[in-house]
């Protein structure tokens, strides 16, 4: 059954790739579709992988359908990002579109994983920005969402595009998964 489910969203070659993340199937697909999402060289997408922060843009960025400068003239503040590397174009627009902020004032990141609250405040600062928040959000781990975070979190929380896990926490300093990543952008792709 599972390679016939992974077969027919045409996600990756491997059946065991997603054999393990089978409820993000529909994402991967959805996804993989408008070109935001592909697996590697051995068309694996390795959904319970962590993701880096430039992977997060790139997805992101690709599924709202913006358009990308395949050579972007802008030039970005952070040292640590390349011009000639593949995320560059994605930064760029994500930078633009002042949706991205470096890890500190000169650097992005390039390479790090993207916390699950540094997820939630760039899709924030693309959909919740100017709407009312409510003050809680009612996760069991609240106190451990850093302050700048709190906003972005309850508001997806409330607007039902983020979940906790069993306990109940949201787990804010974890490393955000590839396969929570395409079930958080296909939620607001359908919002």
């Amino acid at each position: 059954m599972v390679e016939e489910v992974t077969a027919a969203a045409g996600v990756v070659e491997a059946a065991a790739d997603m054999a393990d993340a089978q409820w993000a199937v529909p994402y991967v697909e959805k996804l993989k579709e408008t070109g935001a999402v592909s697996g590697d060289q051995n068309g694996q997408f390795h959904p319970n992988a962590a993701a880096s922060r430039e992977e997060f843009v790139k997805i992101l960025v690709c599924a709202l359908g913006e358009n990308i400068d395949a050579e972007p003239s802008a030039i970005l503040p952070f040292t640590d990002v390349q011009r000639t590397a593949w995320y560059y174009p994605y930064l760029v627009k994500a930078y633009e579109m002042n949706l991205i902020q470096g890890v500190s004032e000169t650097e992005f990141g390039i390479g790090q994983t993207i916390s699950r609250q540094d997820m939630a405040t760039v899709i924030f600062r693309r959909i919740g920005a100017g709407h009312e928040t409510p003050a809680e959000n009612a996760f069991a781990d609240s106190s451990q969402i850093a302050d700048w975070a709190k906003e972005a979190v309850s508001y997806l929380k409330n607007a039902g595009i983020l979940s906790g896990d069993e306990q109940g926490n949201f787990n804010p300093w974890n490393a955000t998964t590839k396969a929570e990543i395409a079930k958080v952008v296909c939620s607001i792709l359908e919002q």
